[in-house]
């Protein structure tokens, strides 16, 4: 069954993030080929994988998951990563270990300030996923 984005939050450790918008999350899976001499296809092993992702919303200072955000880039990355969870709904989320790569706040003069962010998993992405049938 389809599930409503409505339904989706993005935490930062304990904290849901306020006012997210939307949130992307990329999952890559690498490749390497291991075809043999005179075969006439390609094939290939999967190798190693990574993750990443970006979000964006509106800004609210008083958010301690912006402001974890914040703090992060602020010190240059230098606190380490930070853990994230990317929900869809109650039962199905993705959960990790992230560095900010990048955040961008903006604004124009009749709409509301943005807050968007880029991060860079590290280590193992750990899915939850509802149980098939149940």
């Amino acid at each position: 069954m389809p599930i409503a984005g409505k339904d989706g939050t993005l935490s930062v450790g304990a904290n849901a993030m306020a006012y997210i918008d939307t949130w992307n999350l990329t999952i890559n899976i690498g490749s390497e080929e291991v075809s043999g001499i005179g075969s006439d296809w390609k094939e290939f092993l999967p190798t190693v994988r990574d993750w990443s992702g970006s979000g964006s919303g509106s800004f609210d200072p008083s958010d301690p998951a912006q402001k974890a955000m914040m703090d992060m880039v602020g010190a240059g990355g230098s606190m380490g990563s930070m853990a994230i969870e990317l929900a869809l709904n109650a039962e199905t989320s993705f959960a990790g270990d992230c560095n900010v790569t990048s955040l961008a706040l903006g604004g124009t003069h009749a709409g509301k300030v943005t807050f968007s962010f880029n991060f860079q998993g590290t280590g193992a992405l750990t899915p939850t996923l509802p149980v098939a049938g149940a």
